[in-house]
């Protein structure tokens, strides 16, 4: 089932424990599952949590939702916002889930208690995804996004590598940045990346293409950092 994102900030008890208490809201991300989260430090000092992509769903009309029944019941449903209502609309066939993809970025301000959007209007940005790998460099000013996969299906795997570095005082609060290589690693999700003092590091996964279909990795790949001027 799909999780939402929550940040929960510690709390000292009474008696010297830590306690969980829940964050205040506001806009925040929406509910989704295998989400890229990281902390990060900006150039003041700052720490923030930032989160990328995932996947959730939707609900669509089907036809039968699309009458004037049907929509009324939608509306009604919308305004209750329950569990039971949306799933009594799905079994009387108004509305249908779809599955969707996201490729949005978040960063939660600890110190505000807050999530806020990072937008990015007029610059490239990963597409929409889940089931990247992502990992931060020593400074934990950067942090490497590498393939994933736009679909539910195995075939919609990627090999595309992004940065998103952290930039204070810039309109977004950090961009993000294309890396194009010579012979990258093939086409993958669910693996690992990470970095030492010198490489980044990716290995394994799940594979497709059209001879074996979907396949497991074992491989291992490696680039050096300052060849991507981190």
């Amino acid at each position: 089932a799909a999780a939402c994102a929550a940040a929960l900030m510690p709390a000292a008890a009474a008696d010297g424990s830590a306690n969980f208490a829940e964050a205040s809201w506001g806009p925040h991300p929406l509910c989704r599952k295998s989400p890229e989260l990281h902390t990060l430090r900006w150039p003041d000092g700052q720490s923030r949590l930032v989160a990328f992509g995932g996947k959730g769903f939707f609900w669509k009309l089907t036809k039968k939702g699309e009458r004037g029944q049907g929509k009324r019941s939608v509306r009604a449903a919308a305004r209750a916002a329950t569990r039971r209502s949306i799933q009594a609309l799905a079994r009387k066939g108004y509305i249908r889930r779809k599955s969707k993809m996201f490729g949005d970025t978040w960063a939660f301000k600890p110190v505000a208690s807050t999530w806020s959007h990072i937008s990015y209007e007029d610059a490239r940005t990963p597409v929409a995804r889940w089931k990247p790998s992502t990992t931060v460099t020593a400074g934990k000013q950067v942090m490497v996004l590498f393939g994933g996969c736009r679909t539910t299906a195995a075939s919609g795997v990627m090999n595309d590598l992004w940065l998103f570095r952290t930039q204070e005082g810039h309109p977004r609060e950090g961009l993000w940045t294309q890396v194009f290589t010579v012979n990258p690693p093939p086409k993958r999700r669910g693996h690992v990346t990470t970095t030492n003092k010198t490489h980044l590091v990716i290995i394994g996964g799940k594979g497709w293409d059209p001879a074996q279909g979907s396949h497991v990795l074992n491989d291992v790949w490696a680039i050096p950092l300052d060849t991507l001027g981190i």
